[in-house]
């Protein structure tokens, strides 16, 4: 049976509208099935009804969508968390052997306010030997220039940044998850654009690319 590594991303801070804090960051390598424990800490001063959510999800034309998945369970989805105390539940992991990466968003409604939804954690369970093979390139549109990072293959990239020498920053900290396309507008005046990425196994690159190049340049292969 084929190995798979689960590997669940927290906020580096709590959450403030829920003042909640997710505690710890884990990888686990598992098979077929895995249970792991979360712990969430209740920082505010008042007692919190939680409910938790896992929705699987993926990016199309940039936005993300979330639905429903039995792939990955929070049990129990239900839990009271006194006020500056702790809260324990488990993330069931179901998938079965994987070709490609899947990913997942951990959501957390609040009693206190249950109108929203809090984006909590993302966690992703990648086979073992899946990496990113991102590729960018430099289009022409009736708009201008935008740079075109496309992820072909079969685990994330996390992209740290994307610099103009002359503009600065670009955009920062996103996924282009597996099979994922995402486009960013270039300054009129962008000269060279440098990339700075990461490998689902932690390897890293920076890159930079001519913004008149129109060729494709690899950049995780």
């Amino acid at each position: 049976m084929m190995l798979s590594r689960f590997v669940f991303f927290m906020p580096a801070k709590a959450v403030a509208s829920a003042a909640l804090q997710i505690m710890g960051v884990m990888t686990v390598v598992c098979a077929e099935r895995s249970i792991v424990p979360i712990r969430v800490k209740n920082r505010g001063p008042l007692p919190v009804q939680l409910e938790f959510r896992a929705m699987s999800w993926r990016l199309e034309a940039g936005r993300s969508v979330m639905e429903k998945t039995l792939d990955l369970i929070a049990a129990p989805y239900l839990l009271d968390a006194p006020a500056g105390g702790e809260v324990c539940f488990r993330l069931c992991l179901r998938a079965h052997d994987l070709e490609s990466e899947r990913a997942y968003k951990l959501l957390i409604h609040s009693d206190r306010n249950p109108e929203a939804v809090v984006d909590a954690a993302s966690a992703f369970v990648t086979p073992i030997g899946a990496h990113a093979t991102l590729d960018a390139r430099i289009e022409e549109t009736a708009n201008g220039r935008r740079l075109v990072l496309l992820n072909r293959g079969t685990a994330r990239a996390r992209i740290a940044h994307v610099l103009d020498s002359r503009a600065g920053l670009l955009s920062s900290c996103f996924y282009l998850l597996s099979g994922a396309c995402t486009h960013i507008p270039l300054p009129k005046d962008a000269r060279l654009i440098t990339i700075a990425a990461t490998d689902a196994d932690g390897s890293a690159i920076t890159r930079s690319i001519d913004a008149a190049a129109l060729a494709p340049v690899a950049l995780l292969t």
